[in-house]
């Protein structure tokens, strides 16, 4: 098993205006899609980490993630990822 150590804070691009309204329009969607009546509200920004899992299993920071699940940090620091299987995860900065 292998451990990756990444400082999210170590650059980026950040997202331009225009492209958070499309963004958060398809978090809208996909949340009524999918979640309807199992929330109140969403929380979508667009600042500090995103991680999502696109395919496989791993751990962030001891908390075990698997294929559809995210996470967000919007403290400074490292994030420690170990993954548990073969895995495809993408990793937003936002700040």
């Amino acid at each position: 098993m292998r451990t990756w150590a990444f400082n999210p804070h170590s650059g980026g691009v950040r997202i331009a205006p225009p492209v958070q309204v499309g963004v958060r329009a398809r978090l809208e969607r996909h949340a009524a899609g999918h979640y309807a009546g199992r929330y109140s509200r969403l929380d979508i920004r667009f600042r500090g980490t995103w991680l999502h899992i696109a395919e496989g299993a791993l751990t962030l920071n001891g908390v075990e993630l698997t294929t559809g699940d995210g996470a967000s940090s919007e403290e400074p620091g490292t994030l420690t990822l170990i993954h548990t299987r073969q895995t495809e995860a993408i990793l937003f900065d936002l700040n």
